[in-house]
């Protein structure tokens, strides 16, 4: 597209490229008239006008080599294809999965697009998965079969707030939010850049990931299971990348942090299994280690075998808890110490915890009380 772009603009006089400069300036101004005349409600409903504005001004022009042209006639489009259109967003999601996979194309507008469509209509209306973790190899292509998995998968570890994959963070914690998206392996990805050091240039970044666990954990039945499950990826993912030094993880925050989070699963008694793992590594009494940690994994899964947590806890994985704790006894006293600091840092967040719950019930008395007057 580009070569051909030079190839015409080659052939233009200096004459020539003044009037395309003017044509393109009215075109533009066009193209934004379109998109403020239907944030006016009663213009937006009306559906038969619409649709004469948008075939006559606008779809000509979702293919034009001018990437200034074609971005503004993407965004004066997308109003249309919100307001309880699905048969248009369908059609036209394909422009989109277009420009995604282009290099000339302005990839936040076209991700936030693309993103707003899946949480109006949801994935399933473009017959796409809400679950990536069962196929993740897929094709180059960014088709509705591969884009999550392409997407995901696109969201490096060294993520800044720089870059547009930033709006594919967010809006994968949106979906994920209200449910219409889940998978162990991007939460997992997501738990690292959280826990990496913080710095000036990832600050939003980790600010959108507090907004979404916090929110996550407080009203998503299953969050405290999910995490659970993310457990063994995460300390995966460090050990395969090394990621320790590279982002400045502190793993005794990571690990005191996973294991708070997890708690609800050991509150609910959802699986026993998974119980009797937590309980193990939460111990205070004792020199815990990965030899007897071995040892009481070995011992729980033979007394069960859990569809949903045999793999991820067996004892091929148990290598990966080495990163946490070691195998040496000979630092006993330090790791006491360590431990006393990890329980306080853990019990200090419980206290928090209450008290937010305890604050949020208040208010929802308050507001019953309010409404029975």
């Amino acid at each position: 597209m580009k070569s051909e772009y030079n190839n015409i603009n080659n052939l233009l006089t200096d004459n020539d490229k003044k009037l395309v400069k003017e044509a393109v300036k009215i075109l533009l101004k066009s193209f934004e008239l379109v998109f403020q005349v239907q944030q006016m409600i009663k213009v937006s409903n009306e559906r038969s006008l619409m649709t004469d504005i948008i075939q006559n001004m606008i779809v000509d022009y979702l293919k034009c080599l001018i990437v200034d042209i074609r971005m503004n006639a993407i965004r004066a489009l997308t109003p249309y294809l919100m307001v309880n259109n699905l048969n248009a967003a369908k059609f036209h999601i394909n422009t989109i999965f277009f420009e995604i996979s282009s290099p000339m194309t302005d990839m936040h507008l076209m991700l936030q697009i693309l993103f707003e469509l899946f949480l109006t209509y949801g994935l399933k209306s473009f017959d796409i998965s809400d679950d990536i973790d069962a196929d993740l190899i897929c094709d180059d292509d960014f088709t509705g079969e591969n884009i999550l998995p392409l997407l995901a998968d696109s969201v490096d570890f060294e993520i800044d707030d720089s870059s547009y994959k930033t709006v594919i963070v967010e809006s994968f914690c949106n979906l994920i939010v209200f449910q219409e998206f889940k998978s162990i392996y991007v939460i997992s990805k997501f738990l690292i850049i959280w826990f990496k050091g913080l710095t000036s240039e990832t600050f939003n970044v980790y600010q959108t990931l507090m907004k979404f666990f916090t929110t996550y954990m407080f009203h998503i039945p299953s969050s405290s299971s999910t995490i659970a499950k993310c457990y063994v990826p995460v300390l995966k993912q460090i050990a395969k990348h090394k990621l320790i030094n590279k982002l400045s993880i502190d793993l005794n925050e990571m690990n005191t942090t996973l294991l708070n989070l997890c708690q609800g699963t050991i509150f609910r008694d959802e699986n026993k299994q998974l119980m009797l793992i937590v309980n193990w590594l939460c111990i205070k009494d004792g020199k815990t280690n990965i030899k007897k940690l071995r040892q009481k994994f070995s011992s729980i899964l033979l007394k069960e075998k859990s569809e949903d947590h045999g793999n991820l806890f067996s004892k091929e994985n148990i290598k990966y808890i080495s990163l946490i704790y070691n195998e040496d006894d000979d630092n006993d006293d330090d790791e006491d110490e360590e431990n006393e600091h990890q329980y306080r840092n853990l019990s200090s967040m419980k206290c928090m915890s209450e008290d937010i719950k305890k604050s949020f019930n208040m208010k929802n008395q308050e507001q019953s009380s309010s409404l029975n007057e």
